[in-house]
């Protein structure tokens, strides 16, 4: 977006908000073409107004609030997994958006902590990422957590 504004092209952007009355949105960019000369080494501001015209596109985002808590993966022995795959991580986890409504997006999950060894006993901690279809968002980068327990 930096070099659409050093550029004399007129640019359309999408602005999605997270909410429609608290906020604030800052924009910089490089003045040119004053009618006067300033020396280089001079420092000057300028206020501008910036118009948006046409009719605002108004549409909702949901927004992430929390996701479900997964119960632990547990009645796996040393080598019944030893490869990740082999473990069944969820492929979707339930979340609730802040109206209260639910879904269940797909999830991408880590190598876990510590780093998955199917051949050693002990609890896996597993973050997965959440994948955000066109219309949500996850501004405070919620994440999903699963553990898995391996007896020896």
């Amino acid at each position: 977006m930096k070099t659409d504004f050093e550029s004399d092209t007129v640019q359309d952007y999408q602005i999605v908000l997270p909410d429609s009355v608290n906020t604030t949105i800052e924009l910089s960019g490089l003045v040119k073409d004053l009618p006067i000369d300033i020396p280089l080494d001079d420092k000057i501001t300028c206020d501008v107004s910036i118009k948006v015209s046409g009719q605002p596109d108004l549409t909702t985002v949901d927004v992430i609030d929390s996701v479900e808590t997964l119960a632990n993966i547990t009645g796996m022995a040393v080598g019944d997994a030893t490869q990740l795959a082999d473990a069944t991580l969820p492929t979707t986890v339930e979340v609730t958006y802040d109206d209260d409504t639910t879904a269940d997006p797909a999830v991408v999950w880590d190598a876990g902590t510590p780093l998955w060894d199917g051949s050693t006993a002990g609890t896996y901690v597993f973050a997965g990422t959440i994948t955000c279809v066109t219309g949500v968002i996850n501004p405070d980068a919620v994440k999903a957590s699963q553990s898995i327990v391996i007896t020896s």
